[in-house]
């Protein structure tokens, strides 16, 4: 019996396992990709509309969250333009949402005066060796943008009017 325990308990710790690398919904975010009511990317890394420095997303209570870029190739082009992720979804609060589904809003500012808002709905579940979100659902003004399982991130594009 305790061979069997021993030899079970170790599943995480195989190299290349499914635990090798686990998800943690503390971990969580959303990259944003942002273009404008023509298509254009907001954040190119060539002439942006709005210098991506300029761009903060807080959560609803006010508190500014990480903010992570990457460049990204803008399709059939040499051009690039940044990806914006930002995080946590979750926070130490949202333990409810292993039990049913919550829902958090998030304030993207542009610039001082221009804001908007993400909503976002998740449920999660423990893994074997972490967490993730069973549904990761993200909303722009009622539409969804983007759903999710199984993960801890979702990418969007937020056409901005």
């Amino acid at each position: 019996m305790l061979l069997m325990l021993l030899m079970g308990g170790t599943a995480c710790f195989k190299s290349g396992g499914p635990c090798e690398e686990p998800n943690f919904v503390t971990n969580s975010e959303v990259a944003l990709t942002v273009k404008d009511a023509s298509g254009r990317y907001v954040y190119a890394e060539v002439a942006p509309l709005y210098p991506k420095d300029s761009l903060k997303v807080f959560t609803q209570e006010g508190e500014h969250l990480l903010l992570l870029s990457q460049l990204n190739v803008i399709p059939n082009s040499s051009m690039r333009y940044y990806e914006i992720s930002f995080g946590p979804l979750y926070n130490r609060w949202d333990a409810a949402s292993f039990s049913r589904e919550i829902c958090k809003n998030f304030i993207v500012q542009y610039r001082a005066q221009e804001r908007d808002t993400l909503s976002v709905c998740f449920t999660s579940r423990n893994t074997g060796c972490g967490s993730e979100f069973e549904t990761l659902k993200v909303y722009h003004k009622g539409r969804e943008l983007a759903q999710e399982s199984n993960t801890v991130a979702a990418h969007v594009t937020l056409i901005k009017p």
